[in-house]
Parts: structure tokens; C-alpha cells; sequence
């Protein structure tokens, strides 16, 4: 989010500390988060079936861009387990494979949104 803010985008973070409180597992939540909310970076929550109606609801509200963040199999309870070593970091030294399979070395989602941010992807 700092990277966002010294590229000024305006942003927050959803949270059930935070101020509108954002809860996924309590919908009556959701509508203040995503109050005059038209950009969202989401971080899906995993191993629960509430990504779709989240999102449905966001541009219900008028959110205009959704783009899911590590959101593969998020639809598919359990799928957390079996990607529970990459959330805990396991990758963050990969292996020569990994880059031949993808043609560079990995990239931290850091360079993307300062890429994103200076190309004026979520400018208004």
C-alpha cells in the first residue's frame, strides 16, 4: 500500500480492526467497505465460497475494476491446504526451473504495481 500512496493513489485497507470494519465471514460488513470503493486489489479468502458474492456485490456498489490476487482455486474449499507452502513463503527462493519456465526471474508484485501505478492504471 505505500508503494500505491507514494504514487498517490488514495487507498485502505479492509480489515476487522479497521475503520469501516470489513469481515468476509459477515456480509453486513461489506457495504461499508466498499463504500465510493472503484479499484480493488483482493486477497481472496481461501477455502471459503465468498469471492464470488463479494465481488458481485462490489459492482453492485460501483466498483469498477476487481483484480484477484493469488485467487487460483479460491472457489474450492480446501484449496488453502494444499497452497499453504507457498503462503507461508516457501517459494521465495526458487529454483533455476522455475525460471526457464518463465523466461525471467520471479518478480516481486512490488515492481508490478509500481509499474502499474506510473503507467496511471488507477488514476481516475
Amino acid at each position: 500500500m505505500s508503494l500505491l500512496r507514494r504514487a498517490g493513489v488514495t487507498v485502505r485497507a479492509g480489515s476487522r480492526s479497521g475503520e469501516p470494519r470489513f469481515d468476509w465471514t459477515d456480509e453486513s460488513t461489506w457495504d461499508a467497505a466498499l463504500a465510493v470503493v472503484r479499484r480493488i486489489l483482493l486477497v481472496p479468502h481461501d477455502g471459503a465460497v465468498l469471492t464470488r458474492p463479494f465481488v458481485r456485490r462490489a459492482t453492485e456498489l460501483g466498483a469498477e475494476r476487481v483484480v484477484l490476487l493469488s485467487g487460483r482455486g479460491v472457489d474450492v474449499p480446501g484449496y488453502a491446504d494444499a497452497v499453504s507452502p507457498i503462503r507461508r513463503g516457501l517459494d521465495a527462493h526458487l529454483p533455476d526451473g522455475v525460471r526457464r519456465v518463465l523466461g525471467r526471474p520471479p518478480r516481486d508484485f512490488a515492481e508490478v504495481v509500481l509499474d502499474a501505478a506510473a503507467s496511471g492504471a488507477w488514476r481516475s
